[in-house]
């Protein structure tokens, strides 16, 4: 290439092609990828020994071992430990070295490098025999396996694994355990903090292998949180799971979410700790989500800041909802359309302004009514706000009595990597105590032990979500077993100081649905004490837009969409495909009827339509009536 350059003539003067891609494919028969690969490795092997370039009686090593040259966990040798970096070069370059000797003693290297014993408490990690007998077969053979099948056959072959996988899964009925956290990813804006440091250290307890890399910043000071460039498509959706950055958030940790769709649901503000976990629930709406990574912040502390404001955000938003509702004379059954962002904006002006009295938001009310109003886009007359204004002082008190709670897992499940983040010990250790005016819900599939080792003060609301086994094992991957999520429940109700909620959603639709949802709740009430329960949510499957192409894509064995016409494309109101509402009916009055038998448990419909309510017998009216002080009330 040096004597072609990159002109066109030049290549069809002297190799008869066009381009290097023809280059490669035509006179080469490998593919442009493979063939700058071969250029990085000819590049490193002159930067270690230029001798090759002008002694061409020395033979090279084998491409694969000068591969080795470019691998991350020497660079971390030649750092720390020079020596050690000599050592494996010069293996490299000796033919007596295989290239999986080599790479086997650069890995014990590295394991020694950063694995201080002083660090990691071997007894917490657990080691099956049979399993590390697997693991030590297969090392090393993936070039072996990969490099005897043909590039365009690759993914056949990937489609292969795949099938074998599904195969397994059908005749054995075993589960997927979720990924683990294999590698952490410091960025630029977390590298020096505290919290990141202890990510490390819990992550490396808990796998002794788990790589920590750094990268920089982009524009404006941005975190670069780019996935390796040569995935694509499923496999970036599969190294992230496995994948956890860590860094430094910008903008506001909490916000007042929009409720989409046509659905009954409260006012739910969510306290964003991170996005996405560990677990591998096929139907995980976070598919689609424009932040694809595994994140937590560094700056968690700072959530402080604004939770000192948060009691009066909530009465404000609530307060603009009862002006609405009383100028539409009007019920609402969530939260006004555009209230959501206006109530963010509330939030950001009130930190900035340090507002922190009823008096001078009722004020601001009062004053900016009208931009507020027109910003939700709700018709009214002069002379109807003016008949208004005086009552901002009594929506105000009324929506005062409204208790303030923080969803916490609405973009993740949090406890699915407790051990290593350790956000729920930080609210039960440090927020609960300093705000005394704020609960928080956390939902779950996992089970973690830091309930048990503090007082909830019966302002954590745990919501235990609960599926049939065959639904966990096989649509639910990584998250923890039916029986283990019953036990927390249990020892949570002898414990007490928590609010206990249980959630079946979302249910699922298959063949002997019926008997496996009623065996559920006997083996709930026979595990539990069901009756004491104060609230049971019911849902369904809900489908946002390009959720189901994303789902077939990172899932390509899931037999979720096999019946299609078990399913109702998204409407332009409701914007969530889901199931027929007749599938949903029976489902529901299923639930119904049997919890029933066993509590007389508030029950409730996760973000459903208002009607859907009526036809199964529930009342949305009551649900609603004491969560915002509304028109007729």
């Amino acid at each position: 290439m040096e004597v072609v350059g990159d002109r066109e003539t030049n290549w069809k003067g002297y190799l008869n092609v066009d381009s290097f891609e023809d280059y490669c494919d035509e006179k080469l028969g490998i593919s442009l990828k493979t063939g700058y690969s071969l250029i990085s490795d000819y590049s490193k092997l002159l930067s270690e020994k230029p001798e090759y370039k002008s002694n061409k009686k020395l033979i090279p090593p084998p491409e694969t071992k000068v591969r080795i040259l470019g691998n991350k966990k020497l660079k971390a040798l030649k750092k720390d430990s020079p020596d050690k970096c000599k050592e494996i070069k010069e293996m490299i370059f000796n033919p007596n070295y295989s290239r999986r000797e080599t790479e086997a003693k650069l890995e014990e290297f590295h394991d020694n490098l950063i694995h201080d014993e002083k660090v990691i408490e071997e007894d917490i990690i657990e080691y099956d025999p049979l399993k590390e007998k697997v693991r030590q077969y297969w090392k090393g053979k993936e070039d072996v396996i990969l490099g005897t099948i043909r590039e365009n056959n690759q993914s056949k072959f990937s489609g292969l694994l795949n099938g074998l996988y599904d195969l397994g899964q059908k005749e054995n009925s075993t589960r997927v355990e979720s990924t683990e956290i294999k590698r952490i990813v410091i960025t630029n804006t977390a590298k020096d903090s505290a919290y990141a440091e202890g990510v490390i250290n819990r992550a490396r307890k808990l796998n002794r292998k788990v790589e920590i890399s750094h990268t920089g910043t982009g524009n404006n000071d941005t975190d670069i949180l780019a996935f390796p460039s040569q995935l694509q498509g499923q496999e970036n959706y599969w190294y992230m799971k496995e994948t956890l950055y860590v860094r430094e958030r910008k903008s506001s940790f909490i916000e007042t979410f929009p409720s989409p769709g046509d659905i009954v649901e409260n006012l739910n503000t969510a306290l964003k700790l991170g996005f996405h976990c560990r677990s591998t629930c096929q139907y995980c709406y976070q598919q689609t989500s424009r932040g694809g990574t595994q994140e937590v912040f560094s700056n968690i502390k700072n959530v402080t800041d604004e939770l000192k404001y948060e009691r009066i955000v909530q009465t404000a938003t609530l307060t603009v909802w009862s002006m609405i509702s009383h100028l539409q004379k009007k019920i609402y059954v969530k939260i006004p359309r555009n209230l959501s962002e206006t109530s963010n904006k509330f939030r950001e002006k009130v930190v900035k302004s340090e507002i922190s009295n009823d008096d001078s938001m009722m004020e601001l009310l009062s004053k900016g009514s009208e931009g507020i109003l027109s910003d939700c886009n709700v018709d009214f007359t002069k002379i109807e706000l003016k008949k208004l204004l005086p009552n901002i002082p009594k929506f105000y008190k009324k929506n005062k009595k409204v208790p303030l709670w923080l969803w916490v897992s609405e973009y993740s499940d949090i406890l699915a990597i407790e051990p290593i983040a350790k956000q729920m010990e930080f609210i039960l250790s440090e927020l609960l105590l300093k705000f005394p005016e704020v609960n928080f819900m956390v939902a779950t599939k996992s089970v973690d032990e830091c309930f048990l080792e503090h007082d909830g003060q019966d302002r954590i609301m745990l919501n235990m979500n609960l599926s049939p086994e065959e639904v966990i094992n096989k649509y639910e991957p990584g998250t923890s077993p039916l029986d283990k999520r019953l036990d927390l429940v249990k020892r949570l109700q002898n414990k007490g100081g928590y609010i206990l909620r249980l959630s079946f959603e979302p249910m699922i639709y298959f063949e002997g649905w019926e008997e496996a949802y009623k065996s559920l709740v006997e083996t709930v009430s026979k595990s539990i004490d069901l009756a004491s329960i104060p609230a049971i949510v019911l849902g369904s499957i809900r489908l946002r837009s390009g959720l189901k192409n994303r789902i077939i894509r990172n899932y390509p064995w899931t037999d979720l969409f096999a019946d299609e016409s078990v399913l109702v494309k998204a409407t332009k109101e409701d914007k969530r495909g889901r199931y027929t509402e007749e599938i949903r009916i029976a489902q529901y009055q299923l639930m119904i009827d049997e919890l029933k038998k066993h509590t007389k448990a508030e029950i409730i419909l996760g973000a459903e339509y208002p009607e859907m309510w009526d036809w199964v017998g529930l009342d949305k009216d009551k649900f609603m009536s004491d969560k915002v002080y509304q028109y007729d009330q």
